[in-house]
């Protein structure tokens, strides 16, 4: 079962809410592949043996998709993992308006709405912001851009629980079934 803890998302916003690029970009990513990893070990029959732990990033995503998660939101995924692998990797690599320009471009619409309806919600909540996600700081355009992926990939995982859950009251339904 998902479930949303509180102590959780309150840790995620305010690592979110931190003012360095690096600690954003590298948390954010922390945060999201843990999801990577429930799905996945939600779904695999036996996820120990996928030696999750060990698994480069990219291809916790490309097991995600694997088993079911939208091969665009995958895409979108790695384009952070390549922006998290860019700043931990180059002492000048920073997060400017190209490099927040790559990571959205590599969204799929559906998540470009996801991104932009965050954006609308947060916008609400402050009120002087900019009007519009592009007018956004870069690192602030990453920050919604973390927060929506993070949801997506959870939604990928209630939605997968959904669907085990129908399978196994089908399974049961023919098993009480008179043969």
């Amino acid at each position: 079962m998902v479930v949303i803890k509180l102590e959780e998302e309150t840790r995620f916003f305010e690592e979110m809410g931190k003012s360095d690029a690096l600690g954003v970009v590298i948390r954010g990513l922390i945060y999201i592949e843990h999801e990577l990893i429930e799905l996945l070990t939600e779904n695999l029959e036996n996820p120990v043996a996928a030696k999750l732990n060990s698994l480069e990033y990219s291809a916790k995503v490309d097991l995600a998709v694997a088993i079911g998660l939208r091969p665009d939101l995958g895409k979108g995924l790695n384009a952070l993992g390549s922006l998290r692998n860019k700043l931990a990797h180059d002492l000048r690599a920073k997060v400017d308006t190209s490099a927040a320009n790559n990571a959205y471009k590599a969204l799929a619409a559906v998540d470009k709405d996801i991104v932009q309806n965050t954006f609308a919600r947060v916008q609400k909540l402050n009120s002087p912001s900019p009007k519009t996600f592009s007018a956004l700081e870069p690192l602030d355009q990453v920050r919604v851009l973390m927060v929506s992926l993070r949801q997506a990939v959870r939604a990928a995982r209630r939605a997968s629980q959904a669907h085990r859950e129908e399978v196994e009251a089908a399974l049961a339904a023919h098993r009480a079934a008179p043969s």
